[in-house]
């Protein structure tokens, strides 16, 4: 595995595990469907409302913002995925109350580590 894919599944994972720590529920990762994905489905039960997360992993400052990346065609690419999910995997009726959130990381030198910006409801 590349050393970018590397940091990339190691920022999942502790996306996954920041989001557990503020009380949101993993529902799915790495969810693909025709012309998108996914990187996390949580769910927030304070607020009844289910998350759509992008997470973006950066080596260092230096590289543009994360969440520059995660423009309105990306937006639309995670509803698909999103969709597929939950009413062709999950068989649900209709969509759930949804929002759209990033979540950008920047990775500490070499202490597994990371530096976390949290963006919600970019939709």
């Amino acid at each position: 595995m590349s050393k970018s894919k590397l940091l990339g599944a190691e920022g999942e994972d502790y996306a996954a595990y920041y989001l557990k720590l503020k009380g949101k529920e993993i529902i799915a990762r790495n969810v693909h469907a025709s012309g998108g994905e996914l990187d996390i489905i949580a769910y927030d039960k304070s607020s009844d409302v289910f998350l759509l997360i992008e997470v973006k992993t950066r080596s260092d400052e230096s590289f543009a913002q994360g969440v520059e990346a995660v423009g309105r065609s990306k937006q639309k690419k995670m509803e698909k995925a999103a969709a597929h999910f939950f009413l062709h995997i999950l068989r649900w009726p209709q969509m759930p109350v949804y929002e759209i959130h990033a979540l950008v990381l920047t990775a500490g030198i070499g202490n597994g580590e990371f530096n976390v910006q949290y963006y919600d409801d970019l939709s």
